[in-house]
């Protein structure tokens, strides 16, 4: 039987923090753990990872939303990092 790595829930916080930012202040600006720990992370890694689950955390909180309120993600790179802007519009 192999062991598994246990996941540390990192991304999970940082979901957490992206989703209360956008519903109180409507833009955030972060990246993944990932981003540190592994110098050649690439966008398709955030896209999948953290970008992914905050569409869809957020997709399930306007979910009773009777207005459009789409979700821009734009990946960007500061000071050799690469960081997503999340951004809600209404």
């Amino acid at each position: 039987m192999t062991e598994r790595n246990r996941q540390t829930g990192r991304t999970s916080r940082i979901v957490d923090f992206v989703v209360d930012q956008l519903f109180n202040v409507g833009q955030c600006i972060v990246t993944d753990h990932i981003v540190f720990e592994f110098e050649s992370t690439k966008k398709s890694q955030l896209e999948d990872g953290l970008i992914r689950k905050v569409q869809e955390r957020v997709a399930f909180n306007l979910r009773h939303f009777e207005k459009p309120i789409k979700l821009n993600t734009e990946i960007i790179e500061v000071k050799g990092f690469k960081v997503v802007h999340f951004q809600l519009n209404v």
